[in-house]
């Protein structure tokens, strides 16, 4: 019933693209056809949208990005929408969202490409929901990844727009506010600091989110390069950003060699965007040192001379050596700030040594001026 009903209305839409029809027929056309869905009634819709999810239809994502389409109620051919069919549309957005975590958890392990597809299709919605909802959905996407949740890292890919629309909204409020008290003469300050305070309430929200990404359990070596992705998308302390390196340091300890090189790389830009580049290059120092002691890395050198890193460890440093000559290349920040920390640290770490070799061939002259110094 459902999908009968949203292509009913997508192809009246496609009719009036091509023969454009005059403007009251075109909006008695598609409020005709936006009636019927919303006589379906919110519950139903609500239930056979999950129903085509836990049957892993091929054709789920397709109608919820038509569904989505067919409550629109910005766009030119619902400028004339009436008002409580406008606030049923917004329910229904409201309720699509709020199920979104739930519908996404109960997709099987095995499906990472239909998740991903869902969660596709909601990453362009966000814009509109209200701020409540916007909070909600924020909540179930860290509370999953909190829990360990299928799917959690997926829906983590949510924060980032979550936190970006509850900063647009408070600039909005803010701006609002201002031009409003501007009229009122000693009202505007009162309005301003209204503006303010809810500036401030969306910069506590990324600070909460952030902080319960950190301090969450959940941290499988597998989900670190997800993870990090998330938070290159979100404004960071500096504290922020070397917590971060900490807990992939120690989760990194664990992993396996062949996840290093990707997330270690993904670690490096961050913390380049954080102002913690000297921090995350003595964690890797040191990550790298205590791999080069564990048994499992080691095998026996044909001269007697003691153990040496298997050839597994030696490739993976090689390719993280690799992405560290072509960051200096392309960060004249990174090679000097690390430059100027190399002075005092470059003796006490073989793969310090190397680093040194890789800021030399991208033309920082690393040795030069350790000589000089």
């Amino acid at each position: 019933m459902l999908e009968e009903l949203l292509s009913g209305i997508m192809a009246q839409r496609r009719e009036m693209a091509s023969s454009q029809p005059s403007g009251m027929q075109a909006v008695n056309a598609i409020e005709a056809t936006r009636r019927r869905l919303l006589e379906h009634g919110e519950e139903a819709v609500i239930s056979e949208m999950q129903q085509l999810l836990q049957q892993l239809s091929p054709q789920a994502c397709k109608v919820l990005k038509t569904l989505f389409q067919a409550i629109e109620t910005s766009a030119a051919y619902s400028s004339n929408i009436p008002p409580a069919d406008a606030a049923a549309c917004t329910k229904l957005r409201a309720a699509l969202f709020s199920n979104l975590p739930i519908w996404v958890q109960q997709i099987p392990a095995d499906q990472q490409r239909l998740a991903s597809d869902v969660l596709a299709v909601y990453l362009s919605e966000i814009g509109p929901l209200s701020t409540d909802s916007i909070l909600q959905l924020l909540y179930a996407c860290l509370s999953a990844f909190e829990q360990s949740k299928p799917h959690c890292c997926l829906l983590l890919e949510l924060v980032p727009q979550c936190l970006l629309a509850l900063a647009d909204a408070s600039i909005s409020a803010a701006a609002g506010d201002g031009g409003a008290g501007a009229a009122e003469g000693d009202a505007a300050q009162d309005d301003m600091q209204a503006g303010d305070a809810a500036a401030v309430d969306a910069a506590s929200e990324r600070d909460k989110a952030v902080s319960r990404i950190l301090c969450s359990k959940g941290w499988q070596a597998e989900q670190i390069g997800q993870i990090l992705q998330v938070f290159k998308s979100i404004t960071m302390t500096k504290e922020q950003v070397e917590k971060a390196i900490k807990k992939t340091i120690n989760a990194c300890r664990t992993a396996s060699l062949q996840l290093l090189p990707p997330v270690l790389y993904q670690l490096m830009l961050l913390s380049a965007a954080g102002g913690a580049r000297a921090t995350a290059l003595l964690g890797i120092s040191k990550l790298f040192e205590h791999l080069e002691g564990q048994p499992s890395n080691q095998v026996d050198a044909e001269d007697g001379c003691g153990p040496l890193p298997t050839r597994t460890l030696k490739q993976v440093e090689a390719t993280l050596l690799m992405h560290i000559s072509t960051l200096l290349k392309y960060d004249a920040a990174l090679g000097s700030e690390w430059l100027k920390w190399l002075k005092t640290h470059v003796s006490a770490n073989q793969f310090l040594l190397q680093v040194c070799y890789c800021a030399e061939w991208g033309g920082i002259c690393c040795f030069s001026s350790l000589a000089l110094d």
